[in-house]
Order: structure tokens, then sequence, then C-alpha cells
């Protein structure tokens, strides 16, 4: 189980369930009409459930949980509430041990609960860009990129056999383009960071000591705070309010 929210994070409000509408449109056949979009983090579960109405529109509600105990019941509860047809969850690392036992705790199998790795992701997005350029080897792309997931070659190439309107793939495929620039600029920004770090690495070596602090949280960190931190904080209970 995680360890319980601080009470200084627990005061931050979090975000309130509102439910919306889609327009109507028609853009590929789903293979789920429910589902429900959890991104794991050591504090906090962002959750998006989506369905879909008969008329060709889409209901989507997203709400936050905190990770302690209590709020990881409700977490589930709301989940059961929506009946989802399947539960996507994104994790690093373990974090996603206790939100996989409060599932099952309420009555969801692993045949309900999906876990993905940010490896198998990479795999999905080579068939989806494949499929978006309209690649005349598209099976080829399948099967040589779904040996770690689930479903079988023959299954996603059924799932992917309809028609994608070239304007929607050039949108999505420029979309994509712009998320590459800005994992790169991400990237870049960090190396920099790094480099200012030099001097004081043996401050981050202490701060990803913490359990469940890694490198990149650990200076995001640093930045924030300054080398003299004996000049601001009296002592460690101090520094870590």
């Amino acid at each position: 189980m995680n360890k319980s929210t601080p009470n200084s994070l627990a005061k931050k409000p979090l975000r309130v369930a509102v439910a919306e509408v889609s327009a109507t449109e028609i853009t590929v056949q789903a293979t789920y009409t429910s589902t429900i979009g959890i991104d794991v983090h050591l504090n906090l579960l962002v959750c998006t459930v989506q369905v879909q109405l008969d008329n060709h529109q889409e209901l989507t509600e997203s709400r936050d949980f905190y990770t302690n105990r209590d709020d990881l019941d409700k977490f589930a509860a709301w989940c059961k509430s929506k009946n989802p047809q399947i539960i996507l969850m994104e994790s690093t690392g373990s974090l996603w041990y206790s939100v996989y036992e409060s599932l099952e705790d309420v009555g969801f199998t692993d045949k309900e609960q999906v876990l993905i790795n940010a490896r198998d992701a990479k795999a999905a997005s080579v068939i989806l860009d494949a499929k978006l350029r309209n690649t005349p080897d598209l099976a080829l792309v399948i099967q040589n990129n779904c040996k770690r997931l689930r479903c079988s070659a023959e299954e996603i190439y059924s799932a992917l056999s309809f028609k994608i309107e070239p304007q929607i793939a050039n949108q999505l495929l420029a979309a994509k383009q712009k998320l590459l620039w800005l994992l790169e600029y991400d990237e870049e920004s960090f190396e920099r960071l790094r480099e200012l770090h030099q001097a004081y690495d043996h401050y981050v070596k202490v701060l990803m000591s913490i359990p469940g602090i890694k490198e990149r949280a650990a200076r995001l960190l640093f930045a924030e705070l300054c080398p003299n931190l004996e000049e601001h904080f009296l002592d460690s209970e101090n520094f870590y309010s």
C-alpha cells in the first residue's frame, strides 16, 4: 500500500468530476464502449471514464483521487459505479500494486484490468503511425511490433480495418510531430539542468535517497530550492514541511 498522503498535500483540492458529452461524430469503431483510464502517480490517481453513447457521442468524466487507503477505497467504488468494460492504467515501478488490489477488492478481474507499460505503448505507436500513413505493408509492421502486446497480429489488424479520412490522418500525424518536438525540448532542457547541477550533485543524490524520488524529481526539487539549505531551514523537520 502507498503511504498515506501528508496533511499538507491532503488540503489541496482535487479536480471536481464534471461529465461532458461530445459533439456527434464518428472517428473509429471502438472495441470497448466504456473505458476508464488511470495515470498512477506516487500520491495521486488521475482518472477519466469515457462512454460511447448510442447517437455517436461520447460521455467523458474526469476525477482525481489521493493514494491513501481511504481514497483508494473511494476510487475503487467510483470505478465500480461506472461499470466499465475495461480499465487501463499506466504506472511507473510498483506504484500500481495498491491500485490494482483495490480494484480487485470490488470485483474487477485481470480480464478487466490492463497495465500499460511505456515499452508496449511505443510498439502500439509504431503500428498506429503506419496506419495513419496508410502503409501498404501494415500487416508486416503489426507482425514485427506485436510480440509484447496482449492481442495477436491478426486481432490487431482486424481492429485497424477501418478508413481514416486523409485530413484526419494528417492532423493526427501533425499532433504527434508536435508531441515529439516537445519531448525533445524537454530532454534538452533537462540535460541543461544536469549541467547546472554538476557542482551540487551530492545534494541531488541525497534527495534521490528519499523513497519514490528519482533523478528527475530530485533535480526539479533542488531547482526550486537553493544550494545553501542550512541557511533557510533550521532542521530536517522544517525542510520536510
